[in-house]
């Protein structure tokens, strides 16, 4: 088992918080003086799991937001673009940014405004009477139109639109690169290894990830899981998410371009996506770059759905998790996994 998290505090929590609800509890099936010390003052039943992280800085695995100049450079570049352009500078955008700097005191804009919308919501589902009460000018249809406004906002950043090129640069396909490239082909190189060694029982290399029941980064409820076939057709994967605690998981590879609205897909979809969002260059050092030019971008051919053909379901599997895991589960169906689930954040930067 390996878990990793960003360095930021919430983050950190929200891993260990996931390990003990999983591991850390009574009667997981845990065991006395082999998983945790049954002495006082020990909880009963809590096993302890390192929760492993780099520093934020030079986190661009998994940390989409950290310090970049490269990225806010192409994210300049992409709000020049007509239809990026034309949204911002839209009369509802620009009336409902305005109103907000009016009323918070803050300079409110389109690369900010997720603050607001976040911390409305966060005070809307837990201090709901103080909000109304204490925030006059503060109303459900404002608290929708910024949500619907900020959820657009945050698909043009992670490269999601139409028409993405610019002065003969792909800029959507960079900002894909950027922010989920790191991440997808991460997961696609340990996909990759993990059928590689399926068959490898004796080769040492492989023992760790042939051992490995549990990869996370951090936690969340989206994950993609890996299957092999009875028949030993292509192995699978089946994206899967889990909208809130009442509801089970479900799944949502139907919306995925290529998959044919099928549940299960072909790994080699996978791979496809992962291959169009390879980083040009390391990204400690890509990110050091502060212009925009066919010099510092290579150009590739890709695949780019609309987003009207994305399901909701889908993006708001991207917007919320950033993070992924596996873990090994059984079947009586057709096809029998062999590890399952990988769970991935962003996923949206890619499909």
């Amino acid at each position: 088992m390996y878990i990793r998290s960003t360095d930021i505090n919430r983050t950190l929590l929200s891993a260990t918080s996931n390990m003990i609800g999983m591991y850390g509890l009574p009667g997981y099936m845990e065991v006395n003086m082999t998983d945790f010390p049954d002495e006082a003052p020990w909880p009963s039943g809590f096993v302890p799991i390192p929760i492993h992280t780099i520093n934020d800085n030079y986190d661009h695995l998994i940390d989409v937001d950290n310090y970049c100049p490269f990225q806010d450079a192409v994210w300049d570049l992409a709000k020049t673009t007509p239809e990026v352009a034309a949204y911002i500078n839209s009369p509802d955008v620009q009336n409902l940014l305005k109103n907000l700097s009016a009323n918070t005191g803050e300079e409110i804009t389109v690369d900010n405004l997720w603050i607001t919308v976040t911390a409305l919501k966060i005070e809307k589902s837990y201090f709901e009477a103080t909000l109304r009460e204490k925030t006059k000018w503060y109303s459900d249809e404002l608290y929708e139109k910024a949500d619907i406004i900020n959820d657009q906002i945050q698909l043009y950043q992670n490269g999601i639109f139409n028409k993405t090129i610019k002065d003969g640069i792909d800029v959507g396909n960079t900002l894909k690169k950027i922010r989920g490239g790191s991440v997808m082909n991460e997961i696609d190189n340990r996909i990759k290894f993990k059928l590689d060694c399926m068959n490898q029982t004796n080769n040492k290399d492989c023992t760790w990830i042939n051992n490995l029941n549990y990869y996370a980064y951090s936690a969340a409820a989206a994950f993609i899981e890996l299957w092999t076939q009875n028949n030993g057709s292509e192995p699978l994967f089946r994206l899967m998410y889990h909208r809130n605690a009442s509801d089970d998981f479900i799944p949502v590879t139907m919306g995925i371009p290529k998959c044919n609205n099928s549940e299960f897909c072909p790994i080699s979809v996978w791979h496809e996506y992962a291959s169009q969002v390879v980083p040009d260059k390391p990204m400690v050092e890509w990110c050091k770059e502060t212009t925009v030019s066919t010099s510092t971008i290579s150009q590739t051919t890709t695949t780019t759905a609309s987003t009207s053909t994305i399901p909701q379901t889908t993006t708001t599997i991207a917007s919320t998790s950033t993070i992924f895991h596996t873990m090994t589960t059984t079947t009586s169906t057709s096809t029998t996994p062999f590890l399952a689930p990988f769970t991935i954040g962003l996923l949206y930067l890619i499909f």
